[in-house]
């Protein structure tokens, strides 16, 4: 290819996560940024913690995995 992709867009949540890791690991590799494309979805367990409403698990999920996210409202 003339050009090198540099962003992937795919569908990542947290509970598939253990599942792409090494698609990840490689895309990281490559220096290829991972994209998560329609990302939120119901993942509070515990209520009434500091981080209970979906938008702030996945945000909080997403910036420590390094990726970028795409919400559609």
């Amino acid at each position: 290819a003339k050009y090198k992709p540099v962003i992937n867009q795919i569908l990542l949540r947290p509970y598939i996560y253990k599942e792409k890791l090494p698609m990840l690991e490689l895309w990281a590799k490559e220096s290829m940024t991972i994209e998560a494309c329609s990302p939120l979805m119901p993942v509070t367990q515990r209520p009434g913690e500091p981080v209970d409403k979906p938008d702030q698990i996945f945000l909080a999920w997403a910036k420590a995995k390094g990726t970028v996210q795409v919400t559609y409202v």
